[in-house]
């Protein structure tokens, strides 16, 4: 049962009717056992806090959860209070606002009267909140927070330099690429700058970078070095320059990426460039410029006309060349132009083409030349302007002409020349007897036939005359010959006609009536003398008959090998096979399939019943069948046996002989294959040295090394040559080759001609102004003059030199000749060598020497008279003694010696060797220097080089006194010096043994000596060294 009165209840369902009737404990709802008196059951209850209760209620309720409510006696629900924003509350009857438990820091909950944390959500990032907030709150501007749940305003970082934000941000923004910010805690993005030229950033940067120096960009706002471009030639650039600077004008650079103006470098001459150049730029070919750091072409000059430069670049005006003789120029030419085809100019510096004339006649000239050519020996011109040796025509056959002519000669009547390009009139040779020619004949005419001349050079046919009875000639007879006995010919005639047989003809005779019978016993064939009649008169097939005194053949079956006198010393053939026809010198053979028939007069076919049947003979085969012998005439085959069935073949290396009976080896020099009827020759560059060879061998490796060339037939190791520039050397050292082909330019690179092919030691060439001392000598020597080194011929001493030259580079005069004291070469001594001039040089020879020697001992004379002068005057001031002779020889000594420095004669010898010197090198520029002096000059040299060199040899053409040859002189050279030496220490002992007691004296020639000898040593020694 219950009841509700005013916010209490009273709750009876517990009370038993038959128990407690009187007193019960009583559960009030809300409140723990009341006991109560049963006879108070109206009596109300009082809802506690967090319960209420509607009117009627037997039972207090609960405030939901979420709610709370901290009043007693509650009659309504809504007196359970909601738990705020940012709280919530699970339980149930909650009396306290306690019980509202709050949000978490990070979390927030905006409804009210939340009944469990799941109410509560997480932050965004960008916002935080504290315990129980009701709503997140946002970061400020500037700063960020990228973590959700932040539980306080410190989670809000500020943003870094080159990053800005707005409120609630969870995270910063970075400028963009190209800008830039260096403050922190930006709000917009306007803090963001952009970048300058010159300089760049990426994303989120806080400053901009600058480009490297060397490097240039004039774009502004540039995202990345890349904008960043190199500075190209020309130009320069320090760090975070937004365009590179230009070197100046007459400076140039050719680096890239420049950093600094030093790296523009000032033109050099020859040379200019304007404003950012990367290199200077040099004058053109034909000026030149002397100017450093030049700003334009115009300081550039032209070279003067008559001159040229063909380089560019050119820094003086030395560097502009004359043009050489032959070519021009105008101002400012690169290249002097040459004198036309046809022309030539001996002009030097020549500044128009007025100066090239045109060559005459009987000469050319290509583009450029000093001079005009002659047209060769044996050729002519006759139009002037001839651009080339085309234009010279070879001359024809009876004609000649010289160099430079400009029409040919004809050759003179009773002359002719038969070859083309005669090159002189020795080429017209005298027509022989016999034969006639008129100007300009190619060939000489014979006389007719049955006409002779016996005149040479005969110029016209009048000359030939017309051979009388008796007499005959041929074409071209220089006179007549007779006709011999038995023959006979009229006037004019070629030839004699026989008399009859049986007739013989006179003396003279002219027709045939002028022949006459033989007399009895006697016989003429016809055309010749009646003769007895002797057995030697048959030939052989003959025999003699005494009847008709005529020689008769022999009969068929028979032979004579020589006549015989009678039929029956014709010999019968009787051998195995043989027969015979009528007047047969030898049995014949009969063939294959035949045989003699019984009177061996001819031959049958072979037949069963035949006795014999011929066999075929050697070069020749046949088959038993066969009925004749056929030759072996196909190449290579033969037959060396009788009855061969076939033709053998011959091996490599031979051939078949004439007869093909056989094979003959090949000879040196030619091999063959297999079946060869001909040995052919070996092909070039190969040889062989053995009889019967198959193949050839290799020139290079089995004969002369190197070599690739071979003479023809080549028929030993010797038949190898060499090529053009090489020649060859033998020797054993080579062996088992013959030799080596060796390049000319390893013996000398100047003094060889190795033009030709199959060049040997031997047979080397060298040019003018070289010598070797035989024809087996590689050793190449350079001639002190060319000019007497001419080599005329080749490996001959004699013709090695210029005449009257002999020994080693042709130094040496020959016998009869001496060298001249003018031009230095060898001069032929008059024939009266005894007399004249020959004999004033032999004074000079010897009179040279004796005036040297006089002058040295007046010298020497003077000075022995002062020194007895001091010494007798300081003799009176003497004192006697031992330390006293030693001082006065002390003093003696000082003395001399200081007078002897101050001599003239000491002085003058040091002024005499320098003056010498000079003179000795003067006289030596010629052979030295390879220059071609002026014969003036030439001939003032070799004067000089006879005195100051004391060449008293030449001077005085000894040569032609006294008879000399190289070694001879060679001789005197060497010895005389050392002779002059010996005979000077042979006085010095003399005197050294005579004067003893005196060693002022002895010093006194010691010095003398001494420097006598180094005197003569500096004068001859020149001359001795050029000899030796």
């Amino acid at each position: 049962m219950r009841n509700v009165r005013c916010g209490k209840v009273l709750d009876l369902s517990g009370i038993s009717p038959m128990r407690g009737l009187f007193s019960r404990n009583l559960l009030v709802n809300g409140g723990g056992p009341t006991r109560v008196n049963v006879f108070n059951l109206w009596s109300s209850l009082t809802c506690s806090q967090g319960k209420f209760s509607l009117a009627g209620s037997s039972s207090c309720t609960d405030c939901a959860s979420g709610k709370w409510s901290a009043n007693e006696g509650a009659s309504s629900e809504a007196t359970c209070a909601e738990c705020v924003a940012g709280k919530h509350s699970s339980s149930v009857g909650a009396s306290s606002i306690s019980t509202c438990i709050e949000c978490d820091a990070g979390k927030s909950g905006s409804a009210s009267g939340a009944v469990s944390a799941g109410a509560c959500t997480s932050c965004g990032a960008g916002t935080y909140s504290t315990a129980g907030a009701s709503s997140c709150a946002d970061c400020e501007e500037g700063k960020s927070s990228p973590s959700p749940a932040a539980t306080s305003s410190s989670a809000c970082l500020t943003c870094e330099s080159g990053k800005f934000s707005g409120s609630a941000a969870s995270a910063c923004t970075s400028c963009a690429a190209g800008k830039a910010s260096s403050s922190t805690g930006a709000t917009g993005e306007s803090s963001c700058s952009s970048c300058d030229g010159g300089t760049f950033s990426g994303v989120g940067s806080s400053a901009c970078s600058s480009c490297a120096a060397g490097k240039s960009s004039s774009a502004p706002a540039a995202e990345s070095e890349s904008t960043c471009a190199n500075c190209g030639t020309g130009s320069y650039s320090a760090a975070g320059a937004s365009e590179c600077a230009t070197c100046n004008a007459g400076k140039s650079s050719s680096a890239l990426a420049a950093t600094a103006v030093t790296t523009c470098a000032l033109c050099p001459r020859g040379t200019f460039s304007l404003a950012g150049s990367a290199q200077c730029e040099d004058c053109l070919a034909g000026t030149y410029s002397s100017t450093q750091g030049a700003t334009e072409s115009s300081t550039c000059q032209l070279c003067q006309a008559g001159k040229s430069f063909a380089g560019e670049g050119a820094t003086q005006v030395a560097d502009c060349v004359s043009c050489e003789a032959g070519s021009f120029s105008l101002a400012g030419s690169s290249s002097c132009t040459g004198c036309d085809a046809g022309k030539s100019s001996s002009t030097t510096g020549a500044t128009s083409s007025s100066v090239c004339s045109s060559c005459g006649g009987g000469t050319f000239s290509e583009a450029g030349s000093s001079s005009c050519t002659d047209c060769d020996a044996g050729k002519s011109s006759s139009a002037s302007g001839a651009v080339s040796a085309g234009a010279c025509t070879s001359c024809g056959t009876g004609t000649y002409s010289t160099a430079g002519a400009s029409s040919c000669a004809d050759c003179e009547e009773g002359k002719a020349s038969p070859s083309p390009a005669a090159t002189s009139s020795s080429a017209c040779l005298t027509c022989e007897s016999g034969k006639f020619s008129g100007s300009a004949a190619s060939a000489c005419t014979s006389c007719a036939a049955g006409k002779a001349s016996s005149s040479s050079g005969a110029n016209s046919e009048s000359s030939c005359s017309s051979c009388g009875t008796g007499r005959f000639s041929g074409t071209g007879s220089f006179t007549c010959e007779s006709c011999t006995d038995g023959k006979f010919a009229a006037i004019g005639s070629s030839a004699c006609t026989s008399c009859p047989a049986g007739t013989e003809s006179e003396d003279s005779a002219a027709t045939e009536e002028s022949c006459i019978n033989c007399e009895p016993g006697t016989y003429s064939p016809g055309g010749s003398a009646c003769l007895g009649c002797p057995l030697e008169y048959c030939i052989s097939g003959e025999y003699y008959k005494p009847d008709t005194n005529t020689c008769e053949d022999c009969p068929a079956g028979t032979i004579s090998v020589a006549g015989v006198a009678s039929i029956d010393d014709c010999e019968p053939c009787s051998g195995e096979g043989e027969y015979s026809n009528a007047g047969s010198a030898l049995c014949s053979w009969a063939g294959s399939g035949t045989y003699p028939n019984p009177d061996r007069t001819g031959t049958l076919p072979c037949g069963a019943e035949s006795g014999f049947c011929g066999l075929c003979p050697i070069g020749k085969f046949g088959t038993a069948a066969a009925h004749e012998c056929t030759d072996c005439g196909n190449s290579g085959e033969y037959a060396d046996e009788e009855g061969s069935p076939s033709c053998k073949f011959c091996l490599a290396g031979k051939k078949t002989n004439a007869k093909h009976t056989g094979c003959v080896d090949c000879d040196p020099g030619y091999f063959s294959g297999f079946a060869a009827d001909s040995c052919s020759v070996c092909d070039d560059g190969k040889f062989n040295a053995n009889h019967g060879m198959a193949e050839c061998q290799p020139c290079h490796s089995f004969g002369v090394q190197h070599s690739f060339r071979s003479t023809l037939p080549p028929f030993s190791q010797l038949s190898c040559i060499c090529n053009e520039g090489n020649f060859r050397k033998l020797g054993k050292e080579f062996f088992p080759l013959a030799g080596v082909c060796v390049p000319c330019l390893e013996v000398s690179a100047e003094g060889t001609d190795c033009k030709d092919v199959g060049l040997t030691t031997e047979t080397l060439t060298l040019l003018p102004g070289f010598w070797r001392s035989s024809n087996t000598s590689t050793e190449i020597v350079q001639c002190a003059s060319e000019d007497e080194c001419v080599q005329v011929q080749a490996f001959n001493k004699t013709q090695q030199c210029i005449e009257g030259h002999d020994g080693p580079i042709c130094e040496n005069c020959l016998p009869k000749w001496s060298r001249s004291g003018v031009n230095g070469n060898c001069e032929q001594c008059p024939e009266n060598a005894a007399s004249g001039e020959a004999v004033l040089n032999y004074v000079i020879v010897v009179s040279v020497p004796c005036a040297m020697a006089i002058a040295v001992y007046i010298c020497f004379r003077k000075r022995q008279i002062a020194r007895a002068a001091r010494k007798e005057r300081r003799g009176k001031h003497t004192k006697r003694g031992s330390n006293a002779g030693v001082s006065v020889y002390s003093e003696d000594m000082r003395e001399f010696r200081e007078n002897n420095e101050k001599h003239w004669t000491s002085q003058l010898r040091t002024k005499v060797k320098i003056l010498s010197s000079s003179f000795q090198i003067v006289a030596e520029f010629g052979s030295t220097l390879r220059i071609t002096f002026p014969p003036v000059f030439v001939a003032f040299g070799n004067w000089i080089k006879g005195i100051f060199k004391l060449n008293l040899l030449q001077l005085g053409a000894f040569g032609c006194v006294f008879e000399t040859n190289f070694h001879r002189m060679m001789l005197a050279y060497t010895m005389g010096p050392l002779l002059v030496t010996c005979c000077m220490y042979l006085g010095y002992f003399v005197y050294k043994k005579r004067f003893y007691h005196d060693q002022v004296k002895v010093e006194e020639m010691y010095d003398f000596c001494l420097n006598a000898f180094l005197s003569m040593t500096f004068a001859l020694y020149a001359a001795v060294s050029d000899e030796n």
